[in-house]
């Protein structure tokens, strides 16, 4: 026999639960716009990727090429070499780089002169 309180839950349409709440998706539109604004719309020469661009021309300027820079890329010959150093860099950056700051609040916690 069933208990009264495990009765199986039903789920409501997307649509009555967005009139249901409206509000809170009406909050919910601040924070998506700050970021996008600030993760997106912070990088405007993020465009450049798509374009034969050319200083002195600007975007109006230079070509579109679309996807064709990222052929080029991904088709020459030193991109496994490039992307294998950057690895590295980037592991050897984490690996030194992360420890390096507590060891010097450890060092300074171990003097003994009041003015550090």
């Amino acid at each position: 026999m069933a208990k009264a309180g495990n009765a199986p839950r039903t789920t409501m349409p997307w649509k009555k639960t967005v009139r249901r709440d409206w509000q809170l998706y009406l909050l919910l539109i601040i924070p998506l716009a700050l970021v996008f604004i600030f993760n997106y719309a912070a990088y405007p020469g993020l465009r450049m990727i798509f374009y034969d661009y050319k200083v002195m021309k600007g975007f109006e300027g230079s070509k579109w090429v679309g996807f064709a820079n990222f052929k080029t890329l991904f088709s020459s010959s030193q991109f496994l070499s490039a992307l294998k150093n950057s690895m590295v860099f980037n592991v050897l950056d984490l690996i030194l780089g992360f420890p390096m700051p507590i060891i010097l609040a450890l060092m300074l916690n171990e003097l003994r002169f009041k003015h550090f």
